[in-house]
């Protein structure tokens, strides 16, 4: 299955849901549609909601992603994650947060509006 992305703007935020198995060449994808589409930002926050995405990445894959993510998502003074709990969960966020990514990793929605949002 193939990771596709959703963008719901709202005037708070910007929702960008990812769903399907989880692979580098689609996330790298998804990153780069996201860098090259910066209409749909009404906003400078955003909420990456990654509960409806399978499987995980390697070690070196999140490095990638994190990587990709910081260049993505620069254009935004916050980016909260809501994934569930996987081994090695937030080192693609880590490596972000280390390139000046303002970006936290949550296990719900609840607690990642609430950072997100104050």
């Amino acid at each position: 299955m193939e990771m596709t992305v959703t963008l719901s703007p709202d005037a708070r935020f910007l929702r960008c849901a990812v769903s399907g198995q989880a692979n580098v060449e689609g996330a790298q994808r998804l990153l780069q549609q996201m860098q090259s589409d910066d209409s749909q930002a009404p906003t400078t926050r955003l909420l990456l909601d990654l509960l409806a995405v399978t499987g995980d990445l390697q070690l070196s894959g999140k490095y990638s992603v994190g990587m990709s993510s910081t260049q993505a998502f620069k254009r935004f003074s916050r980016v909260a994650v809501v994934q569930e709990e996987r081994a090695n969960n937030g080192f693609g966020a880590l490596v972000a947060k280390n390139r000046g990514l303002n970006i936290e990793v949550f296990r719900t929605e609840a607690e990642a509006l609430s950072w997100l949002l104050r």
